[in-house]
């Protein structure tokens, strides 16, 4: 009987964490979660002589967190979620059968355990499927969780686990103390009602965080573009006192074509017209190849690297296919691992007197790629260039590749390539977005 009721309370328990996970498990995961919170009641039972329910919750949880693979911190939190209605459901349909039919819960535990059980977990399974349904048919629900900020999603999880938790504690001191059971459940409502207080100023925390966040945002996208704006204008203005000048210089050298002074003519064309484009061309160039990528995020990303390479004297030639739009859910990660190959090509340029950076970005069938290459003083391994610490630079340095290794590492969509040409080196970044 002890096995019997072990196994079904198990079965009750596995269908309130699991039913509103994002995918269904497999069967012999069932298996192993009902045979783990079976064995634990048992051993309680018979070893223990008290409730371990606390223990068994950790022990589910961490289980199911393992074999789901994606999307861990929602899963862990629906398993809670789906634990709370199925534990306060137990108590309220006790509650009612005591009530209307008057079969307390002792008569139940004694001769309709079995009946109740499977009962209970088919109600139990309905329920969580039709809530699983509206809540993952519905991407506004689902987004509540989903599109907060991790350390948010951790505190709704250890909001739930505590409330859990006090729960627990709850019906099983109260027993012991002789509370009756509708005193549990009048506790357990007024946790319930702190627990849906307590998420509901996390979200609206939250929403508060966010819409600070978007204000900032779009104050530093408006600074980079009134920046921006202001190189174009200030470019625009050489372009017109170049325009004002011009005949002058036409007038100059149409009096050397009267004196016919060819030797004249050629001296003053290479000495003052025909010059070698320098750093100012370049710079120029490259503010004007800016104006091709979208978003404004990348946009500026990029505007506040060329402004720091040109701040150190370093030329820098972009090349910026026409009219490239670069749609990508994970900008942030994108625009950090940019980061750590401009700044890495930065801080090995800026110390040279011929120091050079290439930034060149273009379309593939499939998305974006990204080419940063530099020049170098002294020739670095490739094969140590992406392990922490190693550096050509010095002590203390050499973390920067590692770091985008690890952000790579979680995104399937991006592909990395790092090799030496001639005598540069170039970091290659393809993102998938079609």
């Amino acid at each position: 009987m002890l096995l019997i009721n072990g196994v079904m309370s198990g079965l009750c328990v596995v269908v309130g964490a699991t039913g509103l996970l994002s995918k269904p498990l497999r069967k012999v995961e069932y298996l192993i979660l009902i045979a783990y919170v079976a064995g634990v009641g048992i051993l309680a039972h018979l070893y223990l002589k008290h409730d371990t329910g606390i223990v068994m919750l950790a022990g589910l949880l961490v289980l199911i967190v393992i074999m789901e693979k994606d999307k861990k911190l929602l899963n862990l939190f629906m398993a809670c979620l789906g634990y709370v209605i199925v534990i306060i459901g137990n108590n309220v349909t006790l509650l009612i059968i005591d009530v209307f039919f008057g079969i307390s819960r002792d008569m139940i535990n004694e001769k309709y355990v079995l009946i109740f059980a499977l009962a209970y977990a088919m109600l139990s399974y309905i329920v969580l499927y039709i809530l699983r349904k509206v809540i993952y048919s519905r991407k506004k629900i689902l987004e509540i969780f989903t599109k907060t900020p991790s350390k948010v999603q951790y505190a709704h999880i250890i909001n739930i686990i505590v409330y859990l938790s006090i729960f627990l504690m709850n019906i099983t001191l109260g027993e012991k103390v002789g509370y009756s059971i509708n005193m549990l459940m009048f506790n357990s409502f007024l946790f319930l009602i702190c627990l849906i207080a307590t998420t509901w100023i996390l979200l609206n925390v939250m929403k508060g965080i966010e819409v600070e966040e978007k204000q900032k945002a779009m104050l530093h996208q408006q600074k980079v573009l009134e920046s921006y704006v202001e190189n174009l204008e200030k470019m625009l203005e050489e372009t017109k006192a170049f325009r004002h000048d011009y005949k002058n210089i036409l007038s100059t050298m149409s009096g050397y074509i009267r004196e016919n002074d060819m030797e004249g003519l050629r001296d003053f064309f290479y000495q003052k017209i025909y010059l070698p484009e320098g750093k100012g061309g370049s710079q120029s160039m490259a503010w004007r190849s800016l104006k091709n990528i979208k978003p404004m995020e990348l946009k500026g990303f990029l505007y506040e690297k060329l402004l720091l390479a040109f701040a150190k004297n370093i030329e820098v030639k972009v090349d910026i296919a026409e009219n490239l739009t670069l749609d990508y859910k994970d900008m942030e990660d994108l625009v950090r691992i940019l980061g750590i190959f401009i700044d890495d090509a930065i801080e090995e340029t800026e110390t040279m007197e011929d120091g050079e950076i290439g930034i060149i970005i273009g379309e593939t069938a499939k998305g974006t790629i990204f080419r940063i290459e530099n020049n170098f003083n002294s020739r670095p391994d490739i094969s140590l260039l992406t392990q922490k610490g190693y550096s050509t630079k010095g002590e203390g340095r050499g973390n920067g590749l590692y770091w985008a290794e690890q952000i790579l590492g979680k995104h399937s969509d991006m592909f990395h390539g790092l090799k030496i040409e001639e005598a540069k080196v170039i970091q290659v970044l393809e993102v998938i977005t079609k």
